[in-house]
């Protein structure tokens, strides 16, 4: 099985392809990043002025309607990377129904063998709909323009990972003169690596929904966020954000998804704003 599978990414990652589309889009100035509010999992929207967008991570399969729905009020037609950050079920359970319903341009995935149904049938759909697909490592930089960088800083190449959270693609995105920085599940392990990039951010996803698994204190001293943003579920089993996390990121402006709802934050290069849903 872990064979078939191997083979079966190593065969993704050559594959070109494209689909169809939804509406058009509305005119942006700047770029706009939506943390939705999917419970004790992931997904962000992002949208820039030069048309490219991004969606990193999708939820659980019971978001998946809730982030079509959003996909299609931001008027998207296309989506340019689709960002699987690791195979957990709630990262990319919603990940098959976003690809039926929009065009994607590439998928973008770590080198891990994980034999969940949710996984396979998610990489047999990239297969089905020829979609190109790029290996997730750190040092790949997927978009760069005079304005924009966007590159990968996790995970360390070809490292090998007992926790599949720390196979999480970490994405750091420079725009203007602010900065972002996504961190998937990645634990202190992962977050140790990344020490080795410029990872200083205006903005942090915080990694595991808020764990004390991941935001070690070198880590987000690094890092030196003005803005966190945490993705959780109200009244979650696993207790998060866990308060050491909070502490740590006593310095931020903390926003959580289970207290705010959507979180949008635009930014023109230069300035930052904020808006809850709640």
């Amino acid at each position: 099985m872990k064979k078939c599978f191997i083979l079966l990414l190593a065969m993704l990652l050559l594959l070109t392809g494209c689909q169809f589309t939804t509406q058009k889009a509305e005119p942006l100035s700047g770029m706009e990043i939506t943390y939705l509010d999917v419970g004790n999992a992931d997904c962000e929207i992002i949208r820039m002025e030069d048309g490219t967008n991004i969606v990193i991570d999708a939820g659980t399969k019971d978001q998946s309607g809730n982030i079509i729905r959003a996909l299609k009020r931001k008027g998207i037609r296309k989506i340019d990377y689709l960002i699987a950050t690791h195979p957990h079920a709630d990262h990319i359970g919603g990940m098959e129904d976003i690809i039926d319903s929009a065009e994607i341009g590439t998928v973008v995935f770590p080198s891990v063998v994980h034999t969940s149904k949710t996984y396979e049938n998610l990489l047999k759909k990239i297969k089905e709909k020829e979609i190109p697909a790029v290996k997730a490592e750190s040092g790949v930089v997927l978009h760069e323009t005079d304005r924009c960088k966007i590159q990968l800083v996790a995970p360390k190449k070809d490292e090998k990972y007992e926790s599949l959270n720390n196979y999480s693609a970490v994405l750091h995105i420079a725009y203007g003169n602010t900065t972002f920085l996504f961190a998937g599940d990645a634990e202190k392990l992962s977050e140790n690596e990344m020490l080795n990039y410029e990872i200083r951010s205006d903005v942090l996803k915080v990694g595991h929904h808020g764990s004390r698994t991941s935001s070690s204190e070198k880590f987000i001293a690094k890092v030196n966020p003005r803005i966190a943003v945490i993705s959780c579920g109200k009244d979650n089993e696993y207790g998060h954000p866990h308060q050491e996390t909070l502490e740590t990121l006593k310095n931020a402006e903390v926003y959580r998804t289970d207290k705010n709802g959507d979180i949008i934050i635009h930014t023109d290069g230069t300035n930052l704003t904020v808006a809850t849903e709640k």
